[in-house]
Protein backbone atom coordinates (compact mmCIF):
# COMPACT_ATOMS: atom_id res chain seq x y z
CA UNK A 1 0.00 0.00 0.00
CA UNK A 2 2.95 2.16 0.64
CA UNK A 3 4.18 1.55 -2.02
CA UNK A 4 1.34 2.40 -4.29
CA UNK A 5 0.95 5.60 -2.42
CA UNK A 6 4.60 7.01 -3.22
CA UNK A 7 3.68 6.02 -7.00
CA UNK A 8 0.67 8.33 -6.64
CA UNK A 9 2.40 11.01 -4.56
CA UNK A 10 4.96 11.25 -7.49
CA UNK A 11 2.14 11.11 -10.50
CA UNK A 12 0.92 14.62 -8.85
CA UNK A 13 4.54 15.87 -8.70
CA UNK A 14 5.18 15.03 -12.01
CA UNK A 15 1.72 17.00 -12.64
CA UNK A 16 2.91 20.12 -11.10
CA UNK A 17 6.70 20.04 -12.79
CA UNK A 18 5.91 18.76 -15.91
CA UNK A 19 2.42 19.57 -16.86
CA UNK A 20 2.15 22.32 -15.03
CA UNK A 21 -1.31 21.34 -13.63
CA UNK A 22 -3.17 23.76 -11.38
CA UNK A 23 -3.31 23.30 -7.29
CA UNK A 24 -7.39 22.54 -7.72
CA UNK A 25 -6.73 19.84 -10.26
CA UNK A 26 -3.74 18.05 -8.31
CA UNK A 27 -6.25 18.46 -4.94
CA UNK A 28 -8.87 16.71 -7.10
CA UNK A 29 -6.92 14.02 -8.32
CA UNK A 30 -5.59 13.39 -4.44
CA UNK A 31 -9.02 13.24 -3.27
CA UNK A 32 -9.70 10.51 -6.06
CA UNK A 33 -6.51 8.68 -5.40
CA UNK A 34 -7.40 8.51 -1.63
CA UNK A 35 -10.77 7.28 -2.05
CA UNK A 36 -9.45 4.69 -4.52
CA UNK A 37 -6.54 3.80 -1.96
CA UNK A 38 -9.25 3.59 0.94
CA UNK A 39 -11.54 1.42 -1.10
CA UNK A 40 -8.70 -0.86 -2.46
CA UNK A 41 -6.71 -1.98 0.57
CA UNK A 42 -9.39 -1.48 2.93
CA UNK A 43 -8.22 -3.51 6.42
CA UNK A 44 -4.79 -3.41 4.81
CA UNK A 45 -3.64 -0.95 7.91
CA UNK A 46 -1.48 -3.43 10.10
CA UNK A 47 1.37 -1.15 9.61
CA UNK A 48 -0.22 1.23 11.82
CA UNK A 49 -0.41 -0.65 15.07
CA UNK A 50 3.68 -0.36 14.86
CA UNK A 51 3.73 3.22 15.31
CA UNK A 52 0.49 4.56 16.90
CA UNK A 53 -0.20 3.06 20.65
CA UNK A 54 -2.99 1.04 20.83
CA UNK A 55 -4.65 2.59 24.06
CA UNK A 56 -5.44 5.74 24.35
CA UNK A 57 -2.70 8.10 25.37
CA UNK A 58 -2.03 9.28 28.97
CA UNK A 59 -1.11 12.99 29.24
CA UNK A 60 1.64 13.86 31.37
CA UNK A 61 0.38 15.02 35.17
Amino acid sequence: MLGVAAILFTVLSFLKRKKNAGFTTRVLLATVFGIILGIAFKGHTDYVGAVVPSGPMQLPQ
